[in-house]
């Protein structure tokens, strides 16, 4: 055989070489290079924070803590103390009764717009500060009242002036003539007693029971002034 039919048959007889050119050596070259390409990029995304899928990894240091619990006992609190309770129970300020009557007549209403008890005491409060407000106005116009009544008698021309006092004292002995103790604490807590009509019908009556003494003018029919006092006020033993 020819030298060229002698080379077909030991490449065909040989077995397949399919090693690229370069060699066995560049292939092992090629592939510690991509593993090594591999290792350094995982380590970068760790530096970041991420795994090789681009996921964050989980930290247990931050998961937010389980607080339902305690938010909905807060809020069952919170919802007690909104809540119209069974009974009203109120603190009154110091020298005020409570108005049982106005319990009695609120507590439905309350109950009705579910009222706690908190502002049902803040209710009661205030209106107990502007009854003691309206109280102490009341007091005031009242002294005022009697110290006008008093200058007003003082200062009146048939009773008052110079012999005002001499006629006080008339007054005085008809009202303990035909009074008695239960009628002159009346007077003076009323400020009645101050009324300069009311004096002026004491003093009427002071100089009535006057002429009845001895040494009075008593009437022409022979009845002293204290038959009539007597049929005015009646007898007084």
């Amino acid at each position: 055989m020819s030298r060229l039919m002698a080379a077909l048959l030991h490449r065909l007889e040989s077995p397949a070489d399919d090693t690229p050119p370069g060699g066995a050596d560049d292939n092992i070259s090629d592939e510690s290079s991509t593993t090594d390409n591999d290792s350094s990029t995982s380590t970068d995304n760790s530096d970041d924070g991420t795994t090789s899928g681009g996921t964050p990894p989980e930290d247990s240091d931050d998961k937010p803590d389980d607080k339902s619990g305690d938010d909905a006992e807060s809020k069952d609190d919170d919802k007690a103390s909104t809540d119209a309770p069974e009974t009203y129970t109120f603190e009154m300020p110091e020298g005020m009764e409570l108005d049982t009557a106005a319990v009695e007549a609120y507590t439905p209403i309350f109950k009705k717009h579910n009222v706690s008890q908190e502002l049902a005491q803040e209710l009661a409060t205030a209106a107990a500060a502007e009854k003691i407000e309206s109280a102490k106005a009341q007091q005031a116009a009242f002294e005022s009242q009697k110290e006008a009544w008093a200058t007003e008698a003082r200062n009146d021309k048939e009773i008052g002036g110079e012999g005002f006092d001499k006629n006080l004292a008339l007054a005085k002995s008809a009202l303990d003539k035909f009074g008695n103790e239960s009628l002159s604490k009346f007077l003076a807590s009323s400020g009645a007693g101050s009324h300069p009509d009311l004096i002026r019908m004491l003093i009427n009556v002071g100089e009535l029971t006057q002429e009845d003494s001895p040494g009075g003018t008593g009437g022409a029919d022979g009845g002293g002034a204290l038959d009539r006092v007597e049929q005015m006020y009646g007898k007084t033993k």
